[in-house]
């Protein structure tokens, strides 16, 4: 496997090779049905890393399999990259290529979520934290213009967050939301207020998660 992995870099430079099988010649981790506990995990060997998890129970198609929640997949792919991961589902297609409508209505909710939030995931990095307790999870932008702040459940009327202290003059926004938040710094940290017509489930960008670019 050394062998055809120095073969594979020689015809081309520029692959990006998993390690499994062939270890320190490869650039990225998959970690396999599990989630790191955070960035420094000892059980990484690379920085690069890819979380590889079935969305069911088994990695190819079974009948009645059982499989997890659409809402699991949001949150595992909000936490994985607030650790400065990749998140890869596993479905398996029918034996005649056709999709399983429990998979469709997953990854259609997955996709809704994405158009919404999609900012504070693709492209981002992890930033100097990547939560703020067991609700909240943080990314950046790339150019570091932007910090977002996940809540992976509603809040309720206000959402504090204990690491972030934005300037004066800072909009604070709600991804697919229009209007800025009003928020204050104070002694426990960043206190940002919800608006009353958001405490409306029906009324609100999406069901799941919460997204604040500061």
């Amino acid at each position: 496997m050394a062998d055809v992995a120095r073969m594979v870099r020689h015809n081309q430079p520029n692959v990006m090779m998993r390690n499994r099988g062939i270890g320190p010649f490869g650039d990225y981790d998959t970690p396999e049905r599990w989630v790191p506990k955070d960035s420094s995990d000892k059980r990484i060997g690379n920085p690069n890393w890819q979380v590889i998890y079935t969305g069911c129970k088994y990695w190819s198609y079974r009948a009645n399999d059982e499989y997890k929640p659409k809402e699991w997949i949001v949150e595992t792919l909000i936490d994985v990259c607030s650790k400065g991961g990749n998140f890869q589902v596993g479905f398996g297609p029918t034996g005649w290529g056709a999709w399983p409508a429990e998979v469709i209505q997953r990854l259609e909710y997955v996709g809704d979520w994405l158009k919404v939030n999609g900012e504070a995931i693709y492209a981002t990095r992890p930033w100097t934290h990547w939560n703020d307790g067991p609700q909240i999870r943080y990314t950046r932008s790339k150019d570091q213009k932007f910090i977002y702040a996940i809540a992976l459940y509603w809040p309720g009327t206000s959402l504090r967050l204990t690491h972030v202290a934005p300037r004066p003059g800072t909009a604070v926004r709600l991804l697919g939301f229009e209007s800025p938040l009003r928020w204050q710094n104070d002694a426990q940290g960043l206190r940002i207020d919800l608006p009353e017509a958001l405490q409306d489930e029906a009324r609100r960008p999406l069901q799941t998660g919460l997204c604040l670019p500061d």
